[in-house]
């Protein structure tokens, strides 16, 4: 019987829940599941795995990025200690180039190159770590200023690569990169090519493409050179004329760097220069240009020494001179005299002259300038040209003659007017290339200059006027050796004397220029020639004459009022004269030498005797003052023979250092005191200290002395100056130094050709003739400008007739 229970549709209860089937059991569900449970375990584990990683990465790098600082701050502050700490020593030559690094300026140090920066630490840019974290390599961006033409400065980028390993202790330390950093040694160009002339280099793999971007610029630059200085052989058989093979071997030794401070020019034909990562990759072309700079001027001066044959290293600057002008002319940057170089040369070309010390040892500046103006005005001259010239000359003045040979310019003047010819046009050209010194802080005089110049077989007088910078010739006078002008005061008149007379009586050494167009010969006295001692504002003059025949020197007045158009009555004294300020009385003084000096009136009636061996100065029109050669310093009214105020030496000990004085003092009749207001400012040089002489002021109210200033010098005397603001004194060894009354300071001006120098009537500018050229100084304001007419001029003086 079966057990099946068979029910029909009409029996089923169609009101009672539907009941479904059971379903079959879903056995995928927890092999899902269980794949879901294993990848979030597995995610945590790789997000805790990778966090880990990566803090471990950023701690790496951090300890990379502390060490690379640190290196090169102890670098930078030259901490060999802290230094040599931090320094991996496995490749002893790459450490002993690191450490000649430090020693000689640091890390960063690339002014061989001509790279300049002010950064201590690179800017690090990306830190690659090895795959064990064991290795790093360091990428950094230093900025690096490069001097283009003049003053003008540009930043360049360059990019540093450096590498750092772990040490023994888990330190990190700076550390030379492995072999395969390099790659291999590479040759451009290929051995197999032709040995014509050329630049031929080795260096690592890693720099390959930017070696050779160098090399194809350094062999261009190469072939202008030689035709810059083509045919230098035929003249010089020790030049090379572009014969010779070069090599440069692109070193990977930092010593290679190091070394290059205080290159030799004398290489021979093989260089060890460092190789571009070692300097650092330029950013951009502009870095490009400042690296190539770099190796060209590494390089070239020894190339240009053997195509000219230069023997070094005689008159060195020169030479360098000579080196900058060419790789200017080939367009290397860096190389041009700025306008402030030529105004410093034109500054200091008063100290140059004809003596082989002064030729040789010339200032750097100086030599350039030379070399540019020559280099520049003569076009048939060549670098070769002058170096062989130089090797080949002692004195300067044959020097100009071999050059002026060399440049094809024929019918040379003696070597004495060459030197001034040359000296002249130079300063022009130095005036030409300085151009406007700007516009002056405070006007230019209303006088102009009345300068004494060489002309051809003649001296002329030259009227330059400072507000147009026009010289326009006023007179002709016979050739003199040494002219020399002075304007005398109140009468529109110009005393004009050569200072080196033949003592021939047929031949006036003196002229007056009276009212600036009036020339009157003043004769000399029987073989004696004239010179001009002291100039009065009521027209006389006191004169000197030397007999050439026994040596005795006579004392002349001559008054301006009695000359005619043809001489001048001179009148023969057995004394100086030294007028008051409105010569109603004249001091009839022996120049400091025993015997009268005699106070007489105008008309020369006698008023007194005065003390014997004195030396005199009028304070007033009717004060006067004398000092004595132990430092005894009185003063005298012409109404009584009895002093007014005396102050002696031991009033002057009290205010000088002790031991100062010494024993004798000098006392110069020259302008031994000079006044200003209430007071007289006074020179006191020691004899037996002469080195240095100490400014004095004595209140001429209650006569009172103070000590303002030391001067330095052999030798130390008062110029007249023409308002009351600066003293002048006149030394040897220093030459002229201007003090400021009111600033109580000293400005020094040193030069080896000036005999005096001028003040402006409103005593804001001074005169200082030198070489041929004049400067025009505004001492309050430290402003100078350059005077240089077409001829040599000797002398000038501010003159408005």
């Amino acid at each position: 019987m079966s057990n099946f229970e068979w029910q029909t549709e009409d029996e089923f209860d169609w009101d009672a829940p539907s009941v479904s089937p059971p379903e079959k059991p879903r056995r995928w569900f927890v092999p899902l599941l269980l794949f879901l449970l294993i990848g979030i375990v597995g995610y945590s584990v790789y997000d805790r795995l990778n966090d880990t990683v990566l803090s471990t990465t950023e701690r790496v790098e951090a300890e990379v990025r502390a060490t690379y600082q640190t290196v090169y701050s102890a670098a930078d502050e030259s901490d060999l200690e802290l230094f040599n700490r931090l320094l991996s020593g496995r490749d002893r030559a790459w450490t002993a180039g690191q450490q000649q690094m430090v020693g000689g300026g640091g890390l960063l140090n690339r002014t061989a190159f001509g790279l300049e920066t002010e950064t201590r630490i690179p800017t690090i840019d990306a830190i690659e770590l090895s795959a064990d974290l064991s290795a790093a390599i360091v990428t950094a961006t230093v900025p690096y200023n490069v001097q283009l033409h003049g003053e003008i400065t540009q930043t360049v980028q360059f990019t540093l690569i450096d590498t750092l390993r772990k040490g023994s202790n888990s330190q990190w330390l700076y550390a030379p990169p492995l072999p395969e950093f390099w790659g291999e040694t590479m040759y451009e160009p290929s051995l197999l090519v032709s040995f014509l002339p050329a630049i031929s280099a080795e260096f690592p793999q890693r720099d390959s493409e930017l070696v050779k971007r160098l090399l194809a610029d350094l062999n261009r630059n190469y072939e202008q050179l030689c035709q810059l200085n083509a045919d230098i052989q035929s003249r010089n058989p020790n030049s090379s004329n572009c014969q010779h093979n070069y090599n440069i071997v692109f070193s990977t030794n930092p010593s290679t760097l190091a070394e290059l401070e205080d290159p030799a020019i004398e290489q021979p034909d093989r260089f060890f220069l460092p190789t571009p990562s070692l300097i650092g990759i330029p950013k951009d072309n502009a870095g490009y240009q400042a690296l190539y700079t770099g190796y060209a001027q590494q390089i070239f001066p020894s190339l240009i020494a053997q195509m000219t044959g230069y023997e070094c290293c005689d008159k060195q600057q020169y030479f360098d001179a000579v080196v900058a002008w060419q790789l200017d002319k080939i367009g290397l940057a860096g190389q041009r005299l700025s306008t402030q170089d030529y105004r410093r040369a034109l500054a200091m070309l008063p100290n140059f002259n004809d003596s082989p010390w002064v030729w040789e040892q010339a200032d750097p500046l100086v030599a350039a300038a030379i070399i540019d103006y020559f280099l520049t005005e003569y076009s048939a001259l060549s670098g070769g040209d002058v170096v062989i010239t130089l090797n080949e000359s002692r004195v300067f003045s044959l020097w100009l003659q071999q050059l002026m040979s060399a440049a094809e310019v024929n019918a040379t003047p003696p070597r004495e007017i060459l030197v001034k010819q040359q000296m002249t046009r130079l300063t022009q050209y130095l005036q030409n290339a300085v151009g406007d010194a700007g516009e002056p802080p405070i006007p230019f005089p209303a006088e102009s200059l009345l300068m004494a110049c060489s002309g051809q077989d003649e001296t002329i007088l030259v009227d330059y006027d400072l507000a147009t910078d026009q010289a326009t010739v006023q007179q002709r006078l016979p050739m003199m050796t040494n002219p020399r002008v002075t304007a005398l005061p109140n009468t529109g008149s110009v005393w004009i004397q050569d200072m080196r007379a033949t003592y021939d009586n047929s031949i006036p050494n003196a002229f007056l220029l009276r009212g600036g167009d009036e020339v009157i010969p003043v004769g000399q006295m029987n073989d004696s020639a004239l010179s001009l001692n002291q100039a009065y504002p009521n027209g006389v003059l006191s004169l000197l004459s030397f007999s050439a025949t026994d040596g005795r020197l006579s004392f002349i007045t001559l008054d301006i009022a009695d000359c005619n158009s043809a001489e001048c009555s001179l009148d023969i004294a057995t004394t100086l004269s030294s007028y008051s300020a409105d010569g109603s009385y004249v001091i009839e003084s022996n120049n400091g030498t025993r015997g009268q000096n005699l106070l007489r009136t105008k008309d020369r009636q006698l008023v007194r005797e005065l003390i014997p061996s004195g030396s005199y100065i009028w304070l007033s029109d009717t004060i006067y003052a004398v000092r004595l050669g132990r430092l005894n310093f009185m003063t005298y009214s012409v109404d009584s023979p009895e002093p007014l105020h005396e102050l002696t030496r031991a009033d002057f000990e009290a205010v000088l250092p002790d031991g100062f004085l010494g024993g004798m003092i000098r006392a110069d009749s020259y302008h031994f005191v000079a006044q200003r207001g209430d007071y007289a400012y006074l020179v006191v040089t020691p004899t037996a200290n002469s080195d240095s002489s100490i400014i004095v002021r004595i209140n001429l109210v209650d006569f009172s002395i103070e000590m303002i200033s030391t001067v330095e010098g052999s030798y130390v005397r008062l110029q007249e100056t023409t308002n009351d603001r600066y003293l002048t004194f006149q030394t040897w060894g220093i030459n002229y130094v201007i003090y400021d009354l009111e600033t109580n300071t000293l400005q020094a001006y040193p030069n080896n050709d000036t005999h005096q120098i001028v003040w402006s009537a409103d005593g804001n500018w001074f005169l200082m003739m030198e070489n041929g050229f004049g400067r025009i100084i505004a001492p309050e304001y430290d402003f100078i400008d350059f005077v240089a007419p077409a001829n040599y001029c000797s002398s000038a003086t501010w003159f408005s007739p």
